[in-house]
C-alpha cells in the first residue's frame, strides 16, 4: 500500500490572473437585471430628430462652441435614443439634439448613445426643462403634448415632470394662446417672460389679448401694463350694483375659513378646484394692488 500523500498542485499564476480580471470585468459591466442599458456607437446618419421635440431654437454661437469642445475633448455625455418603429438600424433622438447638431458641424460620423425605450417623451422634456435657455412657449407646447399623449391630469403631469401644479396650470394656459402668436414668440429675438405669457393667457377679452400679444412681440409689455389694459377695457358694470356688492362683501367668512385651514386637512383637489384657486389668487393680487 502506497502511503505517500499526493501533493496538490498549486494554482497556475496565469489562471489566477485571468480569474482576477474576470472578476474586475464582471463588476464593470451592467447586470442583466439593471434598468440601465449599455452605451454604443450610433452612426449620425442613422439618427432622426423627434418631430415632437419641444426645443425649436438653437443658438448658433453656442453650437459652434460645443462643436469645438467635441473636437478637442470628445463626447463627454451619451445621447439618448429609441428605435424607429418598423425600420431596422434607424434611431429616433430622445435627448441630445445639441450634441447631434454640433457633431454634424465637424463631420463627426459617430456618437456614443444609450437606448431609452420607455418614457422617452417624458425624459426628452425633462432634459430640456433642465436647460435654462428653453423658451417658456417651448416648455408650454412640450407639456401640452405630453399631457395629451399620456392622458394625464395636471396633477399627474406635475408629479411626472417634477413641477408644481400651479406651474403646470399656467403653462397649459400659455399653450392655448393663438398658434400664430406662439410661432412668432418662438422665433422672436428677445425673451418674453413666463409670467407675462401667463397673464396674457388669462385675459378673456380677445381684442385686448390680441393687442397685448402685439406689444409682447415688440418687447414693450409688463405685467402691470397687462393689468392696466384689462382694467381699462374690461366689462363695465353699473355703479349701483358695484356699490351693493361692496356693501355685501365681508371678510368674516374668509377669516373663519383661514383660521380652520391647515396643510394637514386640505383634501386632494380636482383640476377644476385648482383652477378656481388660481383665479382666486389673481383676484387677491388685484385687490391688494388697490
Amino acid at each position: 500500500m502506497n502511503n505517500k500523500m499526493t501533493k496538490r498542485r498549486a494554482p497556475s499564476p496565469l489562471m489566477s490572473s485571468m480569474g482576477a480580471r474576470v472578476q474586475d470585468i464582471s463588476t464593470a459591466f451592467v447586470s442583466s437585471s439593471s434598468d440601465v442599458k449599455h452605451s454604443f456607437e450610433v452612426n449620425v446618419d442613422d439618427l432622426e430628430i423627434d418631430p415632437n421635440q419641444s426645443r425649436k431654437i438653437f443658438n448658433d454661437e453656442a453650437l459652434l462652441e460645443l462643436a469645438e469642445s467635441l473636437k478637442i475633448y470628445g463626447q463627454l455625455t451619451p445621447i439618448l435614443v429609441r428605435k424607429k418603429e418598423g425600420v431596422r438600424g434607424k434611431w429616433i433622438l430622445v435627448a441630445g439634439e445639441r450634441r447631434l447638431r454640433a457633431a454634424k458641424l465637424i463631420d463627426k460620423p459617430y456618437l456614443l448613445a444609450i437606448e431609452r425605450d420607455t418614457d422617452s417623451d417624458v425624459v426628452a422634456l425633462i432634459e430640456n426643462l433642465q436647460r435654462e435657455d428653453l423658451k417658456p412657449v417651448e416648455e408650454a407646447i412640450g407639456l401640452k403634448l405630453l399631457s395629451e399623449n399620456r392622458g394625464w391630469s395636471q396633477r399627474e403631469l406635475a408629479r411626472n415632470v417634477g413641477k408644481a401644479v400651479s406651474h403646470i396650470n399656467g403653462m397649459l394656459a400659455v399653450a392655448k394662446l393663438p398658434s400664430d402668436f406662439i410661432e412668432k414668440v418662438i422665433h422672436v429675438d428677445h425673451v418674453i417672460s413666463r409670467n407675462v405669457l401667463i397673464e396674457i393667457a388669462r385675459v378673456t377679452d380677445t381684442n385686448i389679448q390680441n393687442e397685448l400679444c402685439k406689444k409682447a412681440l415688440a418687447g414693450d409689455l409688463t405685467i402691470l401694463a397687462i393689468r392696466e389694459a384689462v382694467a381699462k377695457g374690461g366689462e363695465k358694470k353699473p355703479v349701483a350694483k358695484e356699490s351693493n356688492k361692496q356693501k355685501m362683501f365681508s371678510m368674516k367668512p374668509i377669516e373663519k375659513a383661514i383660521s380652520n385651514l391647515s396643510l394637514q386637512n386640505i383634501p386632494s383637489l380636482s383640476d377644476n378646484e385648482i383652477e378656481s384657486l388660481v383665479k382666486l389668487r389673481s383676484l387677491i393680487d388685484k385687490i391688494l394692488e388697490k
